[in-house]
């Protein structure tokens, strides 16, 4: 991570270092300094009380501009960080923690002409006088321009200022309009950056009628190349072509092009999400979306909220709660209130709401608008979305060396090599609580077609599905080809290296032995299709005292156990009831890694126990652990222990908005805590391999140079010998030239 060289810009003026009060620019400098730059010594919470300390509290009237010279200083700092350097997020979550503190509640200005600071979201006010593209192209200025575009959508995403104006001004001046050459990378970047530092909330801000959006309207006035309506997707679908557009123009740089396509990419996503509008039930926080139907999705369990407008009666509908149809509990329900009944269909397509929509008193339901999907995508469509990925036939995610760091092997079982086992060892084959399956291809439907109602019925239903196909695995046989099908599977996708986790209490508890169990997947480790270590896993729902049998038991295998883990049911055991095992594999020369599955209850605390406490002073690894992104003060633990994280994008799909799991992905990356893209459990989730999991991941934004970042995350963070490492970084260095010669 690159070092920062954060100054007063200014600094022949004597009154920076002057202290007035508590506060001097001089002292701030210094304190953003030591948090900023990598390797600093303060953390978000010892900053933030830093500075919180120096400025002046609502009785010190006269020292009120302290907060009008803050807010400068702010700006001035965060336009020398590059937009894309990590420590631009990091600012960012300190201001807003800042937004928190009282001093910056309570102030209000008195004297004349000064600037009213009653909370952050005066930084507009400084920040109008530093959003003026007046510079000469190619200079410090320019870059300075295009890190303060990033800086001001990083603060309108995490609500510490209303970005409208300065958003809607830049996007149209980049898209609607042909700017010059002389400007025109500047522009197209500062856009973009906006769609990759604050998509979200821009979508939301586009997608939204006009009828939400009361204050400032003027900025959203139709000129220059667009003709369509204010808000609403046509404007955002013509963006994202402006965007494409600019990846093959003349004027472009190569950085600006990658910025725009990573923007076209997100975009698609976002467009898919649509508008997400939140606000408690019963209260009037969603009454200004007037005509918005915030049904989201295909499945029942994703209808949330209600929020209809029916123009010709002039009536509102708002629900919190719903009730099966009991006429088609399948394919509708009807929400009563007042006697008025709503039916909402389970749609195809969020496009096509006015059809599926119908009242007792209305034919049609006019200027209703629908808004994305609140919660994962269903199968049916992830599995679209996996045809979509391949079928774009991406050679240089294809072609790059891979190395997977979270996969269990138990999870690569597919419905194929299932079916042969149990018909090898004269077993039934069962999905669930499905009756005897009678053919691999009712295998292969029962487990490609099953869609769960609830998160808590989706666990289950996989737990079930995973631990119910071990009763196949019987002999030595089965353990080597369950070993080998993965190893010949990923070695057609380019995967070089592998540590795969093992649950041996899930074999031993049916009677298998270690010989049968390690037997078999010795002889797999040995062929030379992928090289490969293991990972043994304790299962955490059985007693911390199996676990430690387990580990003596395993010891003489230790030639190819290389770390030992921690995963399945995570609900009420935490990592620390197993402590003294993981003490003593680290004691013994074992790396450690543990699960924090993702949406857990208490998951950051599950989080904070495995970076810093397991195994005496925190893992090497975590597995899964995406909520980490919800709380700065874990970033910031993971980073300063430099902890690599193993993600599995498609397995989070699942419980994860596409644009909740993108941006999290995005702020951890950011961060600069080392990310590695793995497929964790193929079989059972849509047949998502690290192809998938790669290509998923690109179609978040992530560019070519940030997909060979991640492929070198995973060789740097994997525990493999230092010249098995320095082969595969080669190996990658030669794929890059060859796509990207200059």
């Amino acid at each position: 991570m690159s070092s920062l060289d954060l100054r007063i810009l200014d600094d022949t003026d004597d009154s920076v270092n002057k202290v007035i009060g508590r506060y001097s620019d001089g002292k701030a400098v210094e304190i953003l300094r030591r948090y900023l730059e990598p390797g600093g010594d303060l953390s978000i919470g010892e900053a933030t009380k830093l500075i919180d300390d120096m400025l002046p509290s609502p009785d010190e009237r006269d020292l009120h501009f302290q907060l009008g010279n803050f807010g400068c200083l702010t700006l001035e700092q965060a336009q020398q960080i590059p937009y894309d350097h990590p420590a631009q997020m990091r600012f960012a979550r300190l201001l807003q923690r800042l937004q928190r503190s009282y001093k910056l509640n309570e102030i209000c200005c008195t004297d004349e002409g000064s600037k009213i600071y009653a909370s952050m979201h005066s930084f507009r006010t400084a920040v109008q006088e530093w959003y003026d593209p007046g510079f000469e192209s190619g200079t410090d200025e320019e870059a300075y321009w295009i890190n303060i575009a990033a800086f001001i959508a990083r603060l309108a995403a995490l609500d510490i200022l209303d970005g409208t104006l300065w958003a809607i001004s830049t996007m149209k001046d980049a898209l609607e309009s042909e700017p010059s050459a002389k400007y025109y990378r500047s522009y197209i970047s500062a856009a973009a950056l906006w769609i990759l530092c604050a998509g979200q909330w821009l979508c939301n801000e586009v997608l939204r009628p006009q009828e939400a959006n009361p204050c400032g309207a003027g900025i959203w006035e139709i000129e220059g190349l667009y003709t369509g309506p204010t808000h609403g997707l046509e404007r955002w679908e013509f963006w994202q072509k402006a965007f494409a557009a600019a990846v093959e123009n003349e004027h472009a740089t190569d950085e600006c092009k990658k910025l725009a396509l990573r923007a076209v990419n997100l975009m698609e996503g976002l467009a898919r999400d649509g508008l997400i509008v939140s606000g408690p039930i019963g209260t009037d926080a969603l009454s200004p979306y007037g005509r918005i139907f915030d049904y989201l999705g295909e499945s029942p369990r994703l209808l949330k909220s209600v929020l209809v407008y029916l123009p010709s009666i002039g009536l509102h509908m708002r629900f919190g709660k719903y009730a099966r149809s009991e006429r088609n509990k399948k394919n509708a329900e009807i929400l009563t209130l007042d006697g008025d009944y709503l039916i909402a269909h389970n749609l195809s397509s969020i496009r096509n709401v006015q059809k599926y929509l119908t009242h007792p008193e209305i034919t049609v339901l006019t200027n209703i608008i629908t808004m994305g999907i609140e919660d994962a995508l269903p199968r049916k469509l992830r599995r679209k979305l996996r045809e979509d990925l391949l079928a774009a036939n991406d050679e240089f995610v294809r072609d790059i060396p891979k190395v997977e760091l979270h996969v269990h092997i138990e999870g690569t079982l597919t419905a194929e090599l299932r079916w042969k086992l149990a018909q090898r060892n004269g077993l039934q084959v069962k999905f669930g609580n499905s009756p005897e399956l009678q053919s691999m291809e009712e295998l292969r439907y029962a487990m490609n077609s099953a869609e769960p109602k609830t998160e808590d019925e989706e666990r289950e239903f996989f737990f079930a599905s995973y631990y119910g196909a071990f009763d196949t695995l019987k002999t030595k046989q089965d353990y080597f080809d369950l070993a080998m099908n993965y190893f010949e599977t990923v070695a057609t996708m380019n995967v070089r290296y592998c540590e795969v986790f093992f649950d041996p209490q899930g074999h031993t508890s049916r009677g298998i032995s270690w010989d049968v169990m390690m037997g078999g997947f010795k002889e797999a480790h040995v062929k030379p299709s992928v090289c490969s270590s293991w990972i043994m896993c304790f299962l955490r729902d059985l007693s911390p005292e199996d676990a430690m049998d387990h580990y003596m038991a395993a010891l003489p295998y230790r030639d190819m156990i290389t770390g030992i883990g921690l995963d399945s049911n995570e609900y009420h055991r935490p990592p620390l009831l197993f402590q003294e095992v993981f003490s003593l594999a680290r004691r013994d020369g074992f790396r450690i890694t543990m699960h924090c599955d993702v949406g857990q209850d208490n998951t950051h605390e599950h989080i904070r126990q495995v970076a810093s406490e397991m195994g005496g002073n925190g893992a090497d690894r975590i597995d899964h652990g995406l909520n980490a992104a919800d709380r700065p003060e874990l970033v910031d633990l993971i980073l300063k222990r430099d902890i690599g994280m193993t993600i599995c994008p498609w397995a989070y799909m699942r419980y994860q908005t596409y644009s909740e799991l993108g941006s999290k992905m995005r702020l951890l990356f950011d961060a600069g805590i080392r990310l590695t893209i793995n497929s964790d459990d193929p079989a059972f989730m849509d047949d998502a391999w690290i192809l998938h999991n790669l290509l998923l991941t690109k179609h978040f934004g992530f560019t070519d140079e940030e997909i060979v970042t991640l492929a070198q995350n995973a060789i740097s963070i994997s525990w493999a010998m230092q010249s098995t490492k320095n082969q595969i970084m080669r190996e990658i260095d030669a794929v890059y030239k060859r796509f990207y010669p200059d």
